[in-house]
């Protein structure tokens, strides 16, 4: 995140590994301090947002990473039942192993708890190395994505989910309306932990929604970017929305979601992508507003096409089409949709692999847990 937030502080010199625009990963928030972006994308033929907080070019493997959290007593049916507190009842930050210094770093972790006598004063542990030389007990937990950054770099509040009339943006798409704003915010949460002797800030996006395989690597999915050839023959970026998979290319799996008690979806992939891009063919539209006023004017409900703006089309000759009972548009809003009508020769495989965590899926906020 820190490296993110320097190229937003670079100007028109910025150096980020995708090449995008300064502020795409980091810009001012509605308070004029530095925030962390949400970004609007499809998957699945639905609505989801997330949020950018890592980013790696040519990296062979990203692996899970250990970090612990101190608790006064095991209880295997609840782990952080017994938390380690402060003086005020407050809890102690995880000690982070590895920091964003090491080429090693990711933000995704592997929980452990360990177990520390109760009355142990809160910095007594503040790092991995004093964990083992004094060899207390682990318990393994959950993985966990955590993302370590600058104090001075924040998470966007609701306040910076901008929601105007016109070029909606992630609160129009939220199926309860703006009232959801401040669930999608708390989707994620800023906190402090430990590394090697010294606090740090991280950002946390809670636990079990990515996927890791038998040796510990981080499996990604795909992140489908949108280019298009323009008039003078240059293949440039169609500034649409960006699709996201939920399993490997061409595989035609299902993602793994799970429903927690509220009835909120979670997705436990995703966190980790593998970025995509999908050359549009010359017909390829994406939906804007001044195409929801013309295709008004058929009749309906404004609802029904406000729905699909921002989306692409496999030709935008269909907009002028569709009625509140008919939709002749090919719509390529899934991972399925854009294999099985663009088909290989349009996907290219980059080395660009960006963490984004869920915050919005289906429309509804994701939870942390």
């Amino acid at each position: 995140m820190a490296d993110l937030q320097q190229s937003y502080r670079g100007g028109s010199v910025c150096v980020n590994p995708a090449g995008l625009d300064c502020n795409y990963f980091v810009d001012k928030g509605a308070n004029g301090n530095e925030v962390l972006q949400f970004k609007l994308a499809f998957a699945e033929g639905q609505p989801m947002a997330y949020i950018t907080t890592d980013f790696w070019a040519n990296y062979a493997q990203i692996w899970l990473e250990p970090m612990y959290f101190l608790v006064t007593a095991w209880n295997d049916q609840a782990p952080k039942a017994n938390r380690l507190r402060d003086a005020n009842g407050n809890l102690t930050g995880p000690i982070f192993s590895i920091g964003p210094q090491s080429a090693f770093y990711s933000p995704f972790w592997r929980v452990f708890y360990v177990e520390v006598p109760p009355g142990t004063a809160p910095t007594k542990y503040t790092s991995a190395r004093q964990l083992f030389d004094d060899h207390l007990v682990m318990h393994q937990g959950p993985n966990r994505f955590a993302s370590i950054g600058p104090s001075d770099l924040s998470l966007p509040s609701a306040a910076d989910i901008v929601v105007p009339t016109v070029a909606p943006t992630v609160g129009n798409y939220l199926k309860n309306g703006i009232d959801d704003l401040a669930a999608v915010v708390a989707s994620s949460q800023s906190l402090t932990g430990w590394l090697d002797g010294a606090s740090v800030d991280y950002v946390d996006f809670g636990t079990d929604n990515f996927d890791v395989d038998a040796t510990g690597a981080i499996e990604d999915v795909p992140l489908f970017l949108f280019k298009q050839y323009d008039a003078d023959g240059g293949l440039k970026l169609a500034g649409a929305p960006n699709v996201g998979g939920v399993a490997p290319l061409f595989s035609h799996l299902p993602g793994r979601i799970t429903i927690n008690p509220n009835g909120q979806p979670r997705p436990q992939f995703g966190a980790l992508w593998r970025l995509h891009i999908v050359t549009l063919p010359p017909a390829a539209k994406e939906f804007f507003d001044q195409d929801e006023m013309l295709v008004e004017q058929n009749g309906g409900d404004p609802a029904v096409y406000r729905a699909k703006i921002k989306r692409v089309a496999l030709d935008g000759g269909c907009f002028t089409s569709i009625t509140a009972t008919a939709d002749p548009c090919v719509w390529l809003d899934s991972q399925r949709a854009i294999e099985d009508n663009l088909g290989e020769k349009a996907i290219a495989r980059t080395d660009l692999q960006p963490a984004c965590p869920f915050v919005m899926w289906n429309g509804l906020p994701v939870p942390n847990q």
